[in-house]
């Protein structure tokens, strides 16, 4: 009578081979948006600064050259005619609310500034400072955007050097105003890695599901084997028919069930032998214990007989003593 199967052996999923892969797809899938994060993000910061320092040295140069031809025509004075003004009241960087424009002389006073009171002040960037210095000793100078700190900020500011106006161009703008494109990029990174991950942890799911499955259901054979349950199913000849480790290890399996089998039917046919065996067995130990009561009923009536003839042959002896007993008496 087979047993059912022993439910101990059920594999909690925290010990089983589907929690480890989907546990090895979490880790890698984890240390690939990490990576990818890391090494992603200082390329997109870099990126956007030479953007912004090429895209600033390009405006500074065609609007320092349009000024430039201004001043050559109606002189430095005109910086602050409306004309002027106005042109470079529009400069601004990409639409950038925190970029502006102004001009110094080379004296270092402003010429121009949107803040109106600092107009004849003294500049006071410094990296304006030094460039004027450069100039003052003769130093060429070449249209360069430029990142400094300012009341706490990180600025850029792009120059444009006209010495022979006699003027600088000066493009400012906030880093933290062109990082908002980076920070933008970071969210779109973020949600994509994160759909990502969550397509690579339900893949890893199905996959371990997959995986795990069939090496269940030979599990499940195996402890059918242990209850002496050697019956086949469908499932078992699809798992057979693959081609990857999964068939190899059916194969093996329907193979060890078959071998099994022909171990259980030939015990089987050997049982019926020696059952056989036994009941002849069982029918000549009867026949024999007939044959021994006989012996031992005739040795009872030959001991019988051996008594009687010994109380016969002792009266007779006795009979012969008084016989001689009655001769002597007799002579």
């Amino acid at each position: 009578m087979s047993k059912k199967p022993d439910k101990k052996n059920k594999v909690r999923f925290i010990s089983s081979i589907q929690s480890r892969i989907i546990l090895l797809v979490f880790v890698t899938t984890l240390l690939f948006i990490l990576i990818a994060m890391l090494s992603v993000l200082p390329i997109v910061r870099s990126s956007l600064g030479a953007t912004q320092e090429s895209y600033t040295n390009d405006v500074a140069a065609s609007y320092g050259t349009l000024l430039g031809n201004y001043v050559k025509e109606k002189g430095l004075g005109a910086v602050a005619e409306d004309e002027a003004v106005k042109m470079l009241a529009d400069i601004q960087i990409d639409k950038q609310e925190s970029s502006y424009a102004y001009v110094v002389d080379l004296d270092g006073t402003m010429l121009y500034h949107p803040t109106k009171e600092k107009i004849g002040q003294p500049v006071e960037n410094s990296v304006v400072k030094q460039i004027l210095s450069d100039i003052a000793v003769g130093k060429p100078q070449e249209t360069h955007t430029y990142e400094y700190e300012f009341k706490g900020e990180t600025k850029y500011a792009g120059v444009y050097p006209d010495v022979e106006n006699g003027f600088l161009l000066v493009i400012s703008s906030d880093k933290k105003e062109v990082m908002k494109v980076n920070d933008k990029i970071m969210m779109v990174c973020s949600i994509g890695f994160f759909v990502a991950f969550i397509i690579c942890m339900v893949l890893g799911v199905i996959i371990a599901r997959i995986i795990s499955k069939p090496i269940s259901k030979m599990t499940e054979t195996t402890e059918r084997f242990s209850t002496l349950d050697l019956r086949g199913d469908e499932k078992e000849t699809r798992m057979g028919n693959r081609k990857d480790e999964i068939g190899v290890m059916e194969r093996a399996l329907m193979e060890l069930r078959n071998q099994f089998s022909n171990v259980v039917r030939e015990i089987q046919v050997q049982s019926a032998k020696l059952q056989e065996a036994a009941v002849s067995l069982g029918t000549s130990a009867g026949e024999t214990v007939n044959h021994v009561e006989q012996v031992d009923k005739a040795v009872g009536e030959i001991a019988e007989g051996a008594v009687s003839q010994a109380d016969e042959t002792q009266k007779a002896t006795e009979n012969v003593v008084r016989m001689g007993s009655m001769v002597e008496e007799t002579n």
